[in-house]
């Protein structure tokens, strides 16, 4: 036998069974396993430390309640074999521009299985994460009707076997939007 072509999401499976056995072996065996952290009884706050009183505890609650709600964008990507990387540089590159400009935050960028896969049968799934604070902000980053992003999705649409767009707030912020 010669060396393998790629890396196989078989092959990655096979290997990453075998390593999270010897991680858990290796864990509790090993001590890992032990709190390495003081319990809260333990830990004493100086006595010259300043105390927060209740109303500021208050005002910093109302404000939190007041701040606009979040709202996530989830692309997910289902890229071509062996097109992983390329993908995942290619759409990082051309959003980290717009989302300086538009009020994005990058909350997560994922890959699965976690390696490149490059043999010509496996596809890595990407899944990348943007906060925007209200309808406002996301309303300025989606940019429909601009013939460069269409242009620009297209071109990346080559190499994707599939890709969907949904948005998603958690329910607290449902109940702020409805209002």
């Amino acid at each position: 036998m010669g060396e393998p072509d790629g890396v196989s999401r078989r092959d990655f499976l096979k290997v990453g069974a075998v390593a999270g056995c010897a991680a858990m072996t290796m864990g509790v065996l090993g001590g890992c396993a032990e709190q390495n952290t003081a319990p809260e009884a333990l830990v004493e706050e100086p006595e010259d430390a300043p105390k927060e009183d209740a109303s500021a505890e208050q005002a910093a609650a109302s404000a939190e309640q007041a701040a606009a709600p979040m709202i996530y964008l989830i692309d997910h990507m289902v890229v071509k074999p062996g097109k992983g990387r390329e993908v995942h540089d290619a759409y990082l590159e051309r959003l980290e521009t717009v989302a300086a400009e538009k009020g994005m935050t990058l909350e997560h960028a994922i890959v699965a299985p976690p390696i490149w896969l490059t043999d010509a049968e496996s596809n890595n799934t990407l899944e990348f994460i943007w906060s925007f604070e209200g309808y406002g902000k996301l309303a300025a980053a989606i940019s429909y009707g601009d013939a460069s992003v269409t242009e620009w999705w297209r071109g990346l649409e080559e190499s994707l076997e599939s890709r969907d767009r949904s948005y998603f707030s958690t329910e607290a912020d449902v109940e702020v939007l409805n209002r």
